[in-house]
């Protein structure tokens, strides 16, 4: 595709550019105005940036004073008349503007909002006339024929036996609506199912499991069994284990931990007085020659004392 400029149009107080398109062998004109170039313009830059012709700035165009204006025509009718090469010459602005447009034109790849707005910009006018910037065709402005018009659909002819009639007269001969089905009978609500029989109740003064650890367990009536009972922390197992043998409750494992150092370090306060009160000694030392109150909490170590107090008063 090639683009010349071969003139101008002075029209009112704006230039129109003539542009002549040739795609093979068409050739048609295209008029535009400087402000449809700069639109082509500003899409191409945001998606192409500045090519390599400068384009002509605005400031060389613009509103023209009444002797500009008569100034402009006389010069574009010496343009008309020279060559295209002469007139390109006379008008510089216009070779800057033919030597941009085809440079986009002469682009491989156009962007798509690009290559949408030149397409606009060169199209071939209707008929073979010459397109102009407000997007019609110079040699097509005149009024397209119109369309014959559908002639009007014949108006309905009056039928004088509608109104002889009585229009509520069949309505009585009309066969009575069909009653309504009787309403469907409620659905029976499903029997509540039983309630599962209540546990027995525990007997008076039995003390719930969770108090008193897992009581379930029986230990060995040994210096070990009462170190297990001593370790699960199950009060009810160190007192069942005491009271067949109350001297296991100052057995002593192979570490040297009294039963009482083994409830003072894992904080067992209940089986630690349980202890004492079978006659567990405080004093007594492990192999870290610590005492049972050397290893227990300031207040487990103060309960231990009071109940030693209590046993030995």
């Amino acid at each position: 595709m090639d683009i010349r400029i071969l003139g101008v149009e002075t029209v009112d107080d704006y230039t129109a550019y003539v542009l002549q398109v040739s795609k093979g062998d068409k050739v048609w004109t295209v008029k535009h105005r400087y402000s449809t170039f700069d639109d082509l313009r500003k899409v191409a830059t945001r998606e192409l940036g500045n090519l390599a012709q400068p384009f002509p700035g605005k400031q060389l165009f613009g509103k023209l004073t009444p002797a500009q204006t008569s100034k402009r025509k006389d010069q574009s009718a010496r343009a008309a008349s020279a060559r295209p090469t002469e007139f390109r010459a006379s008008l510089p602005r216009a070779r800057r503007l033919e030597l941009w447009i085809r440079e986009l034109a002469q682009t491989l790849e156009l962007p798509p909002g690009t290559r949408d707005a030149f397409a606009a910009f060169v199209a071939e006018p209707a008929a073979g006339g010459r397109r102009s910037s407000d997007g019609t065709a110079g040699a097509a402005r005149a009024a397209a024929p119109e369309a014959p018009a559908r002639p009007p659909a014949p108006a309905p002819e009056w039928d004088p036996s509608f109104m002889s009639s009585d229009p509520l007269a069949g309505l009585g001969d009309a066969p009575a609506a069909p009653p309504p089905p009787p309403p469907s009978p409620p659905k029976a609500k499903p029997a509540p199912a039983p309630k599962p029989a209540a546990a027995p109740a525990a007997p008076c003064g039995a003390a719930p499991s969770f108090l008193v650890g897992r009581s379930a367990k029986t230990y060995e009536t040994s210096g070990e069994g009462l170190r297990d009972a001593v370790k699960s922390g199950d009060l009810r197992g160190v007192q069942r284990v005491l009271a067949k043998d109350a001297s296991l409750a100052n057995y002593q494992d192979r570490q040297m931990e009294s039963m009482l150092h083994l409830s003072a370090i894992f904080n067992h306060a209940a089986i630690a007085v349980e202890l004492v009160k079978h006659g567990a000694k405080i004093d007594v030392k492990n192999q870290d020659d610590e005492t049972p109150l050397d290893v227990a909490l300031p207040s487990l170590k103060a309960k231990i004392q009071s109940e030693y107090d209590k046993v030995h008063a």
